[in-house]
């Protein structure tokens, strides 16, 4: 979809680096994840020196990163010493930290646009634990979650070794404690990066719950805390089937209660405006749960 610098005048265009082009109404049909990891993409492929950290290496290589409204590119010199801030791009900050070659990937440009650097991007764990240290642990548990994604058991281990392994490298640095936490209370289980984004935040607070369980042989929960099922949706599941899989959640919903659970449903827009909020409704649900009897299908990790 980009375009090189010589052929701009022929369309209106959004500049998203200074060599790097993209047609409006292209860039108007994108998604917002799309629009972000070509902001990253651009950023970094335009920097014939720096590396693409955090947040951003993470959505230039698809991980789980969490949105948030106020994102930013984010570089880092390899050496630790950013230029000066008057020559950061819009939309651009560059990090005070080092980057040694062993954390780093080296890609050739993907676009035939022009005028761009091999692009230099760290590696999973390092951007994991970079976005511990820079943004904090339900953001980092999401991206450590994502890695288990795929994975046979050897791989699991071989990642949380690796995660392991570069906190170590990283003693003493500033933020390496949030990226201890959230080594801590990342899971193989998730589903999803707003499961996992959303555990931390319940863990931060104390409260711990069980993750995929299963009530009866059709229904696996996303966690379970007591009596109380958290779910936590987006709106996929609701595009091609709309009336469908209202009626199916429905369902579900009218059984699981019907076994003594109590449920609540939470949307990433909810817990991203308003978190606190989203915790008291849990925590207000919870007791709801804890006054019903007991229930008459127990939940078990495994499917009956």
């Amino acid at each position: 979809m980009l375009v090189a610098q010589g052929v701009v005048d022929k369309q209106p265009c959004v500049q998203l680096s200074a060599t790097k082009f993209i047609p409006e109404s292209a860039w108007a049909d994108l998604k917002s994840h799309e629009r972000e990891f070509l902001r990253c993409y651009c950023a970094g492929a335009s920097a014939h020196k720096a590396v693409l950290v955090g947040r951003s290496a993470g959505r230039a290589t698809n991980m789980w990163v969490i949105p948030h409204d106020d994102e930013i590119v984010e570089l880092a010199q390899r050496d630790g010493n950013p230029p000066p801030k008057l020559q950061w791009p819009e939309g651009v900050v560059y990090r005070h930290m080092t980057v040694p070659e062993r954390d780093v990937v080296v890609y050739e440009p993907l676009d035939t646009a022009g005028g761009g650097a091999k692009l230099r991007i760290t590696k999973a764990a390092r951007t994991a634990v970079d976005i511990a240290r820079l943004h904090g642990v339900p953001d980092a548990v999401a991206a450590m979650d994502g890695g288990f994604r795929g994975q046979s058991p050897v791989g699991e281990e071989m990642w949380r070794e690796e995660l392991s392994a570069t906190i170590a490298g990283l003693r003493g640095k500033k933020g390496i404690g949030a990226a201890k936490e959230a080594l801590e209370l990342c899971s193989p289980l998730s589903e999803s990066a707003f499961e996992s984004y959303f555990r931390a935040l319940l863990a931060l607070r104390g409260i711990q719950v069980q993750e995929q369980m299963w009530i009866g042989r059709k229904y696996r929960v996303d966690f379970l805390w007591g009596k109380l099922i958290i779910e936590i949706d987006g709106y996929v599941k609701f595009e091609d089937k709309p009336h469908a899989e209202v009626l199916s959640q429905m369902r579900r919903e009218n059984w699981l209660k019907e076994q003594g659970y109590e449920i609540i449903r939470l949307f990433p827009f909810e817990i991203l405006r308003d978190a606190e909020g989203c915790i008291r409704r849990v925590l207000a649900k919870k007791a709801i749960a804890d006054a019903r009897g007991p229930v008459r299908v127990p939940a078990t990790r495994h499917r009956p």
